[in-house]
């Protein structure tokens, strides 16, 4: 690895990489590391507004930054900058307390929210979607999608429709839908 290859370039690769997913991209960019080559680290957009708001970490400045990082590196010192600590990273300077602080949904709608998540999303995980579908109790419907990457509208023609039909027709999915992920096509030996 060079010296310009940062810890904070490499913990944005997986980041990117499998939330479309890109195995392959993600393998090739690994395999580089390995052989010393450097890999460009094109920070993939967060939403900061979101992240900041939903995870409050009470950071005031670079100095709070660098204790939690630390802190980090002494319960983990394996994981040498997680993407956890690249996303609290963009909070620095963010206003607290936060407007919209994280609670319990209240909704009130005749029209159920439509949810649809990856089983395995490396951003937000299924364990969330699965919590909110049920703090929404009959103001929800969770359309879960068997795959990988964050963003499932678009990946397979079941969740394309399970989305469309909501959206053009107001017509929910059947309580525990689901959609299948593409067959995986072997690698080539």
């Amino acid at each position: 690895m060079t010296r310009s290859t940062t810890g904070r370039g490499i913990a944005a690769i997986p980041i990117g990489a499998l939330a479309r997913p890109d195995w392959p991209g993600f393998a090739a960019a690994v395999l580089s590391l390995s052989e010393g080559t450097r890999v460009p680290a094109a920070i993939p957009p967060i939403s900061t507004a979101v992240f900041c708001n939903d995870w409050p970490v009470p950071l005031r400045d670079y100095t709070d930054y660098a204790e939690l990082v630390r802190t980090a590196a002494a319960v983990a010192p394996d994981v040498r900058y997680g993407a956890g600590l690249l996303a609290v990273g963009t909070c620095l300077g963010w206003p607290t307390p936060v407007r919209n602080p994280i609670h319990t949904p209240r909704i009130h709608t005749p029209i159920p929210l439509l949810l649809l998540n990856a089983l395995h999303d490396p951003r937000t995980g299924y364990e969330w979607a699965s919590n909110v579908a049920a703090q929404l109790g009959r103001h929800g419907r969770l359309v879960t999608y068997e795959g990988w990457g964050h963003g499932a509208y678009r990946t397979t023609p079941c969740t394309t429709a399970a989305v469309d039909r909501y959206l053009v027709d107001l017509e929910l999915p059947e309580k525990g839908a689901r959609c299948a992920a593409p067959p995986r096509v072997p690698a080539r030996s």
